[in-house]
């Protein structure tokens, strides 16, 4: 909230400037939000972009570990 004054001789006047004024403030603040707005939108697109691009390296694919076995076979030689 803000409180704007401005003093005159005459009331009309006085009221017109100071609503002015405030209007031209509310206008100014609404510009500065809708350009922060943009900015961000901007970086976010861009951080988005950078999210979906496919792996460095496409031949080494993630994949899950797999549990090892427990027990190995051996392998046995008749002689």
């Amino acid at each position: 909230m803000i409180a704007v004054e401005y003093t005159s001789g005459d009331p009309r006047l006085a009221a017109e400037i100071a609503n002015k004024l405030a209007d031209v403030y509310i206008g100014w603040q609404r510009t500065a939000k809708i350009e922060q707005t943009k900015d961000a939108t901007v970086w976010l697109d861009d951080q988005i972009k950078a999210l979906r691009k496919p792996p460095r390296s496409p031949k080494r694919r993630w994949r899950p570990s797999r549990p090892r076995k427990a027990f190995t076979r051996a392998r046995t030689t008749s002689r």
